[in-house]
């Protein structure tokens, strides 16, 4: 289930990313993301390695770093 919160973050940034008005689109949904950081924070917690690279293309690139 934590994983589960990582994996929507990064396909709701993936797709704010893609959007005309990107900028705003990803900064509603860090701001929208706010009421899950507990369940964020413990995903990220629970991975292995420190940074870890989770999503990345020409639109944008994903990373946790603890």
């Amino acid at each position: 289930m934590l994983q589960k919160a990582l994996e929507d973050l990064v396909r709701r940034i993936r797709r704010a990313a893609a959007s005309e008005d990107h900028v705003s689109a990803i900064r509603a949904v860090l701001q929208d993301s706010q009421a899950q950081r507990e369940k964020l924070a413990d995903a990220i917690a629970a991975l292995e390695d420190d940074e870890v690279m989770v999503f990345e293309d020409k639109s944008c690139s994903i990373w946790t770093c603890r």
